[in-house]
């Protein structure tokens, strides 16, 4: 049986990075990427909603599926096979995992314009994975 006070802590927490990512969505990519407080609290941010979906991805796996999943992007994977996401949206969160896993590892190359275009078009996908979560609870 799934958690559901763990699920719901964690979409709670999503949507408090989200929030703070929203005051840096008007910005003009040159403002942007000049503002190295900005490009990095938005790294650290991203790194924060990445890490709450894969705990709620990991729960509902091993809990619903009896699965341990190899990988963060096994994950996924394995939500959108069962049906709990639509697939594309598993596609697009596996992307964001191994993003996630540059960001972590190789933290310093990673290209900022990259981050100002998961900003103004992928946290979208953030929102689409809380929605399809939130039917379950």
């Amino acid at each position: 049986m799934i958690n559901k006070d763990l699920i719901i802590k964690k979409i709670e927490e999503i949507n408090s990075f989200l929030d703070l990512l929203e005051n840096y969505k008007d910005l003009e990519m040159d403002k942007f990427l000049n503002d190295r407080n900005v490009v990095d609290a938005t790294k650290f941010r991203l790194i924060n909603i990445m890490e709450a979906c894969m705990n709620i991805c990991s729960h509902i796996v091993i809990k619903m599926f009896n699965k341990i999943p190899e990988s963060y992007g096994d994950c996924f994977k394995i939500l959108g096979e069962k049906g709990i996401i639509d697939k594309e949206l598993s596609i697009n969160l596996i992307k964001m995992t191994k993003f996630r896993n540059l960001l972590i590892h190789l933290y310093s190359k990673v290209d900022d314009s990259e981050i100002y275009k998961i900003l103004k078009q992928n946290l979208v996908d953030i929102k689409k994975f809380m929605q399809e979560i939130k039917k379950l609870i």
